[in-house]
């Protein structure tokens, strides 16, 4: 193992771990508490595919110092989250919405019972994006929302990265007739480069072991956040979004990982053709790769989510 350094050390070492025990999970989970003399609202953050929580610690101290507190939880099969037999375990799309429900109910009264002001917006990067897109749509809790915020989310994947329709079909057909193959795992197509432009951050992953087509995930998590994010393109799924719940999408046009025009499109598409929708808003980036909070241009982008988050609060 290299010991090349991260390239980012937090400035306020402000962060707070507790597991949080729901349904058979042990949820590994940071708390980063704003440090500014304000307190304006919460960002409850829904990571992507392998995501690691140490890279966004830079968009935390950010977040933190303008008066947001932050909240990240390991979904299941990810980080240290853990079944309570011990065992990694994996997730799918009813997994992804009950938990959410639940940590999204812990956060709020978590804010009451502090005495503030219950202001949570959510904001989900990749797999995470396509998440809290699905939930702004149909979540049980969507009202109770002060915004959604994605990065690049998994609405289609790019031509880089998308499987074949053989592929495809295969991994459909073992998840619904061979139930017991849905554990059974696939490597990912990606690469470093994909990533960020950040020379420093692609020389860390790459010590780390951290790179990307290394990955892998099951086949029952691989079909379900494909077909999640591509129901956001339906009419008959995106015409059911909140009208007024703010909504911004961030994502770099340069993203060989998620398709940066489905973005652009799921926007329009509420924007075009649903009579009295408003405060939905895309945000492309010249050159942006998928990491957008390590890519080279992430200062701009903390700027975009703040004014965000400041104009819905």
């Amino acid at each position: 193992m290299s010991d090349t350094v991260f390239p980012y050390t937090s400035t306020t070492g402000n962060e707070h771990s507790k597991i949080i025990e729901f349904d058979d999970c042990n949820f590994a989970t940071y708390t980063w508490p704003n440090t500014a003399p304000e307190f304006k609202g919460r960002i409850l953050l829904v990571h992507g595919y392998r995501d690691a929580y140490g890279v966004y610690q830079r968009f935390f101290d950010f977040m933190n110092a303008n008066g947001y507190d932050v909240f990240y939880f390991c979904q299941r099969g990810e980080g240290a989250t853990r079944y309570k037999d011990g065992s990694i375990g994996t997730t799918n799309d009813y997994h992804c919405s009950r938990d959410l429900d639940f940590m999204i109910d812990y956060n709020l009264k978590d804010l009451e019972n502090q005495g503030k002001p219950l202001k949570l917006s959510l904001l989900g990067h990749s797999m995470g994006g396509g998440i809290v897109l699905n939930y702004a749509i149909d979540g049980t809790h969507r009202s109770k929302l002060t915004s959604v915020t994605t990065t690049a989310p998994l609405i289609t994947l790019a031509p880089e990265t998308t499987p074949s329709l053989a592929i495809e079909y295969v991994v459909r057909f073992c998840c619904t007739f061979l139930p017991f193959t849905r554990t059974s795992k696939v490597k990912t197509s990606l690469n470093s480069s994909y990533l960020t432009a950040d020379p420093q951050f692609l020389e860390y992953f790459e010590s780390q072991g951290r790179r990307p087509e290394a990955l892998s995930g099951t086949l029952i998590e691989t079909r379900d956040f494909i077909m999640r994010g591509r129901k956001l393109l339906k009419p008959e799924f995106y015409s059911k979004t909140d009208k007024k719940l703010p909504i911004l999408i961030c994502h770099g046009d340069e993203d060989k990982i998620n398709y940066c025009a489905s973005s652009d499109s799921f926007i329009n598409k509420c924007l075009g053709s649903i009579e009295g929708m408003q405060n939905k808003k895309f945000i492309s980036y010249p050159g942006g790769r998928h990491c957008l909070l390590i890519d080279l241009m992430y200062e701009q982008v903390q700027n975009d989510l703040l004014d965000f988050y400041n104009t819905y609060n």
